[in-house]
């Protein structure tokens, strides 16, 4: 029963994630925060469920409707949102709190409470151990068989039911598919169709005006244009190429995406599937002018393609006199302070990679220019009606004010392992539906890692040494899921596909914490070298972000099985002490989720956005110094 309870819950909580992460924003912090709530009610569920037990034929009951209590989820969150808000609108950051709390405790706090019911009164306590052996085996087999079989299905539902619940959001829905990167949703109305990734709008098939604007402002920089590359905008490839060019490629990630998107493109324009980055590395090939318009970064996939380390790689692919436009929204009239930090991390990044640099605004669009060589105009290839929205758009002190502006704010440069303009990008969102909440958020950021690991420290030193074995329990939990999260975060801005392979991360985690169980389960003492453990594994990742081994997605499965493995012989060891002592069985448990929770929460929503992956490490070595320095007796 504890391996199905295993399958149920790791199936359950990645269908939920990616869900949920579709319905609002698409941000991979969503994932973070869901798991953090996931923790929380299941750890509330296992308290409460603590001193109950069941029949054998109840838990046979439970486990079935547990089951069944999935499918109706989906179904349930779906006509909430379609009916919630109008089709292309986003619901708002309290509405998406609302419906996030509402379906998790729905479905976890059962789950939770079902781990201590299916125990029952046991009267050998070391079967605990065992049974927490099971569940995670249960994990283990249920990311194996998502990832492999059920990623890119509509799992937990029906084509016909998928299609039919979908449409509550997109009522002109005409295709939809779940790809390596993707929720892919295509509708169309009359002649239009609008193409939705991960439940954002992405590009539409007729934006001929404004595409023909943009042109007008990024051709006149090429001396001669004899090849361009094109990113994420398809519209954009099409019209460049018809008008200007005869040699243009598009680079797309995504191939099934790509494959929709062929129509769009027409026959003379070069599709290429492929990531950016590998692409440029095996390619021997230059280009005139690199064009990337992919939108915000408002997820790691996309926030990738806006750092320094991809400037770096558009810099190298350019031919002498080449330029290299980025393409991303920002209001031209009046920016906020989180808009202009947004736009600052972005505009840093740029500007310290290309010598000389231009910044244009147009309608509430910032146009990046950059090259190796002094950036000069050559309208004579525009026609006239186009050169004269150039001059305007050129001389419009606008540019001068933003680029002042960006200048003078003090952030991070958006890079891979300080995804700043990601982190920024959410708060300028924010401050569409709130000022307040934006602001209240940048300020305490700073400070919050000081004032947890002080809260540690008081925990361990005024407690009794009953409850300092749960905080330790609760320490190690939440540095297990802070790197898990960690994982998940490095493994979307180096490998790309986390939308297939969340379930095979959170698999390999589990694994590796069944066999630490395993091993140390009949451990009768506490070895403080077990938090050693985690400072090697830290040190590891440290020295191997400047590697190519994080390019392999092999590298990461293997990490956080280790991750899992530490944290799991930490967890039977300090569980073992406690069952020495008190019959509560769930009591350690309890606080393994808790710290787990709190772990996801603290390191999405403030360490990891304002201090980067540095810094998130430092903060983990300080708990792990810290409970490596109480002795749990």
């Amino acid at each position: 029963m504890f391996i199905l309870l295993g399958i149920i819950s790791i199936l359950g909580q990645v269908v939920l994630l990616r869900e949920l992460t579709t319905l609002f924003y698409g941000s991979e912090m969503f994932y973070g925060f869901s798991l953090a709530l996931w923790l929380l009610f299941t750890g509330l569920g296992s308290l409460w469920a603590g001193k109950q037990s069941l029949s054998k034929k109840s838990r046979i009951i439970f486990l079935i409707t547990l089951s069944l209590l999935l499918p109706l989820l989906i179904i349930g969150l779906r006509w909430f949102i379609g009916h919630l808000v109008y089709f292309g609108q986003l619901p708002t950051p309290r509405q998406s709190f609302l419906a996030l709390v509402l379906s998790l405790f729905i479905f976890c706090f059962p789950l939770g409470a079902a781990f201590p019911l299916l125990l029952g009164r046991l009267k050998q306590k070391t079967k605990v151990n065992l049974a927490y052996f099971k569940e995670t085996i249960g994990f283990a087999l249920g990311g194996l068989i998502f990832s492999l079989v059920l990623a890119t299905t509509t799992f937990p539902l029906t084509d016909q039911l998928n299609r039919l619940s979908l449409s509550w959001r997109y009522p002109d829905l005409i295709s939809h598919l779940n790809s390596r990167y993707n929720q892919i949703i295509v509708t169309q109305s009359q002649d239009q169709q609008a193409f939705f990734l991960n439940g954002r709008l992405s590009f539409t098939s007729a934006e001929t005006l404004n595409t023909n604007q943009l042109l007008s402002l990024l051709v006149p920089w090429s001396k001669e244009l004899d090849s361009a590359l094109v990113l994420g905008n398809p519209n954009l490839a099409r019209q460049l190429q018809s008008q200007f060019i005869n040699q243009l490629d598009y680079l797309q990630t995504d191939p099934q995406l790509l494959e929709l998107e062929k129509p769009l493109l027409g026959n003379s324009v070069t599709p290429v599937a492929g990531d950016l980055r590998r692409f440029l590395k095996l390619t021997p090939r230059f280009w005139d002018l690199i064009i990337s318009s992919l939108g915000n970064p408002e997820t790691l996939l996309t926030n990738r393609y806006y750092t320094r380390e991809n400037f770096l790689v558009l810099k190298k692919h350019l031919t002498p006199g080449g330029v290299a436009a980025v393409i991303f929204s920002l209001p031209t009239d009046y920016q906020s302070q989180e808009a202009l930090r947004f736009a600052a991390s972005i505009f840093q990044a740029f500007n310290s990679t290309f010598p000389h640099t231009r910044l244009l605004a147009h309608q509430g669009q910032i146009i990046l220019l950059g090259s190796q060589d002094s950036l000069q105009l050559y309208p004579h290839l525009l026609p006239p009606a186009s050169r004269q929205l150039l001059e305007l758009t050129v001389n419009d002190p606008q540019n001068q004010i933003i680029t002042q502006a960006l200048q003078l704010i003090k952030v991070p440069a958006n890079t891979d392992l300080n995804p700043s303009a990601f982190f920024y990008q959410q708060l300028f969102f924010q401050t569409i539906f709130s000022f307040k909440f934006p602001q209240l958020l940048s300020q305490i950021s700073f400070i919050l890692p000081f004032i947890l690991i002080f809260l540690f420290y008081l925990l361990l030193r005024q407690s009794s040494s009953r409850r300092r074995l749960g905080w330790l329990t609760a320490m190690s939990g939440f540095i297990f899921i802070s790197l898990v999260v960690l994982t998940i975060f490095l493994f979307q801005i180096k490998i790309g596909y986390l939308y297939q392979q969340l379930s095979l991360i959170l698999a390999s985690a589990l694994t590796g914490m069944a066999l630490g169980v395993k091993l140390k389960s009949s451990a009768k003492t506490f070895s403080q070298l077990s938090w050693f453990g985690y400072l090697i594994l830290i040190l590891v990742l440290a020295l191997s972000l400047s590697t190519g081994l994080v390019q392999f997605s092999w590298y990461w499965f293997v990490f956080v099985f280790l991750v899992g493995l530490n944290a799991g012989c930490i967890y039977a060891q300090l569980n073992q002490l406690y069952l020495q002592r008190s019959a509560h069985l769930s009591f350690i448990y309890s606080f393994d989720l808790f710290g787990g929770s709190l772990g996801a929460l603290l390191t999405t929503s403030f360490i990891l956005p304002v201090y980067g992956v540095a810094g998130l490490l430092v903060s983990l070595t300080a708990v792990i110094l810290l409970a490596s320095a109480t002795h749990p007796e």
